[in-house]
């Protein structure tokens, strides 16, 4: 597996190889865990902290189960003192069409 630094973004895509017959590959990736304190966990989890705006969001993205590099760059960073307005969580199963209509 891969060992990811500090700050790295955790993706399980990786770009295709040579003669790799899909776009992606899935990628093992090996984390370490070590205990960590409510406040660390808090402070990790705020930094680490992205969003993906309403503009952004598209039937096409409510409807597919497969994320990769491209999906990741539709987040950015909350800047300073930002808040996100709303937290939305989907089932890749459940249906698209009723999904998109309620947002």
């Amino acid at each position: 597996g891969t060992q990811l630094s500090p700050g790295t973004p955790a993706s399980p895509w990786s770009p295709p190889t040579a003669g790799s017959p899909t776009a992606y590959r899935l990628q093992t990736v090996q984390i370490v865990l070590k205990p960590k304190s409510s406040e660390e966990l808090l402070d990790e989890a705020t930094t680490n902290l992205r969003c993906v705006e309403w503009r952004h969001l598209s039937y096409e993205l409510m409807s597919s189960s497969g994320g990769g590099p491209e999906t990741y760059q539709l987040s950015r960073a909350l800047a300073k003192g930002e808040n996100i307005d709303f937290f939305m969580s989907h089932s890749w199963h459940d249906d698209a069409d009723a999904k998109w209509k309620a947002l």
